[in-house]
């Protein structure tokens, strides 16, 4: 167990990974928790592998199961994934349940901002619309705001919006392939 940890906080550190080395990353983060008997330690660790890489689908299907003993840490994961996921309705109640003790959390919060900017009253969109706006200015919640934003910007159907996302993105090549895409479905 040792020595998988020691692998999957190597793989957390670096900047990107080659796909054949996130399903080698993927395959080790399930003989962890099977060997770690799912510790909480060990599932803090799996959840991040998976946030980072973006494997929403596995980061839901880890932490559905532990909704008794999911910390703020796992429950603001969780909350994203549901995001990521397009399962909005399902962050919104979850968001309701739990989305109050986690409100300190910068990056949470905007996640929330984007549900109602994309989802929400629209009384509220135009505030939810310039916080995302300004996260994309900011350094350290850039990428999440832009990610957001495109989020949203699909959802209403926002071609200027996207592309505005989509080119934050390019420059600091984060974009993906799935991304690009997606603009041409906006368009």
């Amino acid at each position: 167990p040792d020595a998988l940890r020691g692998a999957l906080r190597t793989q957390l550190a670096a900047d990107r990974v080659a796909p054949r080395i996130l399903e080698n990353t993927a395959r080790q983060t399930l003989w962890l928790l099977r060997l770690g008997g799912t510790n909480q330690a060990d599932v803090e660790l799996v959840a991040s592998v998976y946030y980072q890489y973006r494997l929403d689908d596995r980061l839901l299907s880890l932490l559905r199961e532990l909704a008794e003993r999911r910390g703020p840490q796992l429950e603001a994961a969780y909350l994203k994934a549901l995001f990521h996921t397009g399962r909005v309705e399902d962050f919104a109640r979850e968001w309701q349940r739990a989305g109050a003790s986690l409100a300190s959390d910068a990056e949470l919060a905007l996640y929330h901002a984007a549900y109602v900017a994309g989802w929400g009253p629209r009384e509220q969109a135009a505030e939810a619309r310039r916080r995302l706006a300004e996260a994309m200015a900011d350094a350290k919640l850039r990428l999440t705001g832009a990610r957001l934003q495109l989020a949203v910007s699909r959802q209403l159907n926002d071609a200027a919006g996207y592309a505005a996302a989509l080119q934050r993105l390019e420059e600091v090549r984060a974009e993906t392939l799935l991304d690009e895409v997606g603009y041409w479905r906006v368009l």
